[in-house]
Formats: structure tokens, C-alpha cells, sequence
């Protein structure tokens, strides 16, 4: 959700979980950044859409107040590196960049579909995900 705040009704600004994207003469744009995440470190997602779209891979890391994730050797971008040493040769090396959660879905590692996240709340008071299709725990 993108709004525009006038400086000069309000004055000082001071609202958590916000970053301030563009600065002009008498206004700010800002954007609410939403820090709950559905996807977890080390779960298997399908990749809905981009270059590599229908591919499956392992979560390496999650970044919520980017709403991205870092996927295992998908999203590569290739990173020209400088020799060490004189003479030798400079190389061209792959790194996985992080890809937008939106574009990825969840595979039950039960039923193998990609498939939405419920939440159930367990007896104990637990809040666990769940598999829109199979209704299994994940």
C-alpha cells in the first residue's frame, strides 16, 4: 500500500515497520512492508513465474522486510570476479539472487502439491501450518 503524507500537516514522522521510498520537496512516499512470512528456511517451493517458472527448489534463506527468498541454484545471476593474482584470469561466477515471495508457492511435502498455507490452531495453543489441499501438518 503506497500513500502520500504532506510534511507540513504532520511534522515529525514515526511509525514502525515503515521505509521511506522517495523523498520529494514537500512529501513523503511510503510504503507499509508487511514481516509475516508463510514461507520458512529449508521448505521445498515451486516457482509460479519468471525465468525459471515450474522449477522446484530448497528455501536458503528468508527475508521478510524485503518480502524475498533466496532459493538453492535458481534466480542465478553471473558475478564477474577479478583475478587474485597478476596474470591469472578472471572468472564468471554464478550466485543465486533473491527471487519476490509472491512468485513462488509451497510444495506439501506430504501430498507433493504446490498448494496455499492454512493455519490451524492446535490443542496445546499452537499455531501450525497447514496444506490447503491435503490438510496435512507441515
Amino acid at each position: 500500500m503506497i500513500s502520500q503524507i504532506n510534511i507540513s500537516e504532520i511534522g515529525i514522522i514515526k511509525i514502525s515497520e515503515i521505509s521511506v521510498l522517495d523523498q520529494c520537496n514537500q512529501c513523503l512516499q511510503i510504503s507499509v512492508i508487511s514481516v509475516y512470512m508463510r514461507i520458512k528456511k529449508n521448505d521445498t517451493i515451486k516457482v509460479i513465474a519468471g525465468k525459471d517458472k515450474g522449477r522446484k527448489a530448497r528455501v536458503l534463506r528468508v527475508f521478510p522486510q524485503k518480502n524475498k527468498i533466496l532459493l538453492e541454484n535458481l534466480n542465478l545471476a553471473i558475478k564477474h570476479v577479478r583475478s587474485k593474482r597478476e596474470g591469472a584470469k578472471g572468472q564468471k561466477v554464478q550466485i543465486p539472487m533473491p527471487i519476490d515471495i509472491s512468485n513462488v508457492m509451497l510444495v506439501c511435502p506430504k501430498c507433493g502439491q504446490s498448494t496455499r498455507v492454512n493455519y490451524r490452531i492446535l490443542a496445546n495453543g499452537e499455531k501450525q501450518r497447514e496444506c490447503k489441499k491435503c490438510h496435512e501438518l507441515i
